[in-house]
């Protein structure tokens, strides 16, 4: 596998500014909810370090937001479903009842404005959108992201696996997909005498030396692996799929080295694409983090509504590997259609 040059999956968490402009006035708070499925198109540009020609990608996906606390205080929202990994937590502290209202997102290395738009009766966001800039080990990356709600929507359990009794139905191959041993196994344990948070029951998949008393992926040498699913047919009319899932991760810090990817392919096709790449920063001890990946409707299209999924993690060299590695746990493929 090649040096990524553009990372699929941002490290900030970001945070609304408490300081954020109200327009208007009002009683109330900003909205009432904003929970529920939407639709988001994702359009990066990054600007490496070495100057050159930006990368540009464009991809539509959908992110699921969670009301958290109530109309009468600020409302937290989550949502984790950017293929970019964008993990965004919005904290509105206004009072305004305006239409349109503005907004400002800051993290360590980012900074996002943009607008929401509210229905006036309901107080329920409608749409949204934002632009804004994360800086990177390897350059900048610029970021548009627009929203629209989607009301109505309906999911359907695909697969799920929670690892309690060992990888099956996953099984271990190369980077090239080729059926072999790998540091993959079934864990209990993120260190030695320290069991996985409750959340994560009594096992999950790790990448790691586990197994062997060591939890780390220090081999001595540059290794690789890959845990590969089933295909999964998705269901006529789908609109898309979400790949949920629980992740632990200490690596070496960046997009360089130490990879880990969720890739995509076709049922049975021999090419793997890569997908989304987790950057994000969680240790043995930590509560895990839930990971949500939106396919989108004309990729499945592309792959005839039946694809494979895989994780996959590769170190890319032997330096600085004494770290954690990575652990995933409670994988759910849902497929999200649409109320007639």
């Amino acid at each position: 596998m090649g040096k990524s040059t553009v990372p699929l999956l941002l490290p900030a968490l970001l945070v609304l500014a408490s300081s954020a402009p109200a327009q208007g006035e009002g009683g109330g708070p900003l909205f009432a909810s904003m929970s529920g499925l939407w639709d988001v198109t994702v359009t990066t540009s990054f600007f490496s370090v070495g100057g050159g020609a930006p990368t540009k990608s464009k991809a539509k996906t959908f992110i699921e937001f969670t009301d958290e606390g109530s109309t009468s205080s600020p409302i937290t929202l989550r949502a984790s479903t950017f293929p970019t990994g964008l993990g965004l937590q919005i904290f509105p502290s206004t009072s305004g009842l305006r239409f349109l209202d503005y907004f400002v997102v800051k993290g360590q290395d980012a900074e996002f404005a943009g607008t929401l738009k509210v229905n006036r009766t309901t107080l329920e966001a409608r749409s949204f959108k934002a632009t804004g800039s994360l800086l990177t080990t390897n350059g900048v990356l610029i970021v548009q992201v627009k929203g629209r709600h989607r009301p109505g929507t309906t999911k359907s359990s695909l697969f799920a696996q929670d690892f309690e009794s060992g990888l099956a139905p996953y099984v271990e191959t190369d980077v090239y997909g080729t059926e072999s041993d790998t540091l993959w196994h079934s864990d209990g344990f993120c260190a030695p005498g320290i069991s996985l948070p409750a959340s994560m029951g009594s096992g999950a998949a790790a990448y790691n030396q586990g197994d062997l008393g060591a939890y780390d992926y220090d081999t001595g040498a540059a290794n690789s692996g890959a845990l590969q699913g089933p295909g999964l047919p998705v269901p006529t009319g789908s609109r898309g799929v979400t790949l949920v899932f629980d992740t632990l991760r200490l690596s070496e810090s960046g997009s360089y080295y130490d990879q880990t990817w969720v890739d995509l392919r076709p049922t049975g096709d021999g090419q793997w694409i890569p997908f989304s790449q987790t950057l994000n920063i969680v240790p043995c001890g930590g509560s895990p983090q839930v990971v949500t990946i939106g396919i989108g409707k004309k990729t499945l299209k592309a792959f005839d509504n039946n694809f494979e999924h895989r994780f996959r993690f590769d170190t890319l060299d032997n330096i600085n590997n004494a770290h954690l590695g990575w652990y995933v746990d409670n994988v759910q493929v849902l497929a999200i259609g649409t109320e007639q």
